[in-house]
């Protein structure tokens, strides 16, 4: 851990929580839903290199998530273009107009919402915030129904927020969705400990707006961080409620 983990932690009233990759295995339930997909509904009996599928399928969610999330397209668009993409990077040369983009999205998405798991490490980190009497809220990205229907799998106790950009106005790491969120919940910006596994949307940009950062390492990656980034690393949940009763 950072030499700043003291003086991160000395003042925090609150936790707010990314949800993909924090709370919730993202990864894993894409992997095996994509998989999946491929296997039983858009290519069945062709052979694919599942680790060129994983990577492609990663690479087409960030570029076109990263489009939604700027607004330069829609949710549903955003769906499309990774299925478009991947069945290309496969060599299936089927056109797919909208309408049936949609129809076969759904194979990837019915098994994607099978294989939401909350991290083993979740629950007794939550309860032990409640044993502590430390509130908490989610800031996650990602369109609205789909992040709260992610987010009932935690079951999180009523009262817990969860916000969203089309909460907030913008999406992370712009400043305005921490300061919106943090003022939303009558929470000071530079008492709230922001908990997220992304380096630059959550644990930069929750820095950069005048939040508490921690960068949960769940993947064990070197750290992208230099100790005057005042940005505090664990690799489990579990280390943070260490943390806030050091």
């Amino acid at each position: 851990m950072s030499d700043t983990t003291t003086v991160t932690t000395a003042v925090t009233t609150a936790v707010m929580f990314d949800l993909d990759g924090t709370l919730l295995d993202h990864v894993g339930a894409s992997d095996a839903a994509v998989l999946d997909a491929v296997a039983e509904s858009w290519l069945p009996g062709r052979p694919v290199a599942p680790d060129e599928v994983l990577a492609e399928w990663a690479r087409l969610e960030a570029l076109h998530m990263g489009e939604y999330l700027a607004g330069t397209i829609d949710f549903a668009e955003q769906r499309r273009r990774r299925l478009r993409g991947l069945l290309a990077a496969l060599g299936d040369d089927r056109p797919y107009d909208d309408d049936g983009a949609d129809a076969a999205f759904t194979a990837y998405l019915s098994a994607y919402e099978a294989n939401w798991r909350a991290f083993d490490d979740v629950e007794p980190t939550l309860g032990a915030l409640a044993r502590l009497g430390v509130p908490y809220a989610v800031l996650t990205n990602g369109d609205r129904d789909q992040q709260l229907a992610k987010a009932a799998t935690l079951r999180l106790p009523d009262g817990v927020r969860v916000l969203t950009p089309a909460d907030v106005g913008a999406a992370k790491p712009s400043a305005t969705a921490f300061t919106v969120a943090c003022e939303s919940l009558g929470w000071v910006r530079d008492r709230v400990l922001y908990v997220g596994d992304n380096p630059d949307a959550d644990a930069r940009g929750s820095r950069a707006a005048g939040l508490n950062a921690c960068w949960l390492n769940r993947t064990d990656h070197a750290s992208p961080f230099q100790p005057a980034e005042g940005i505090t690393e664990i690799k489990r949940l579990g280390e943070l409620v260490g943390l806030l009763r050091g």
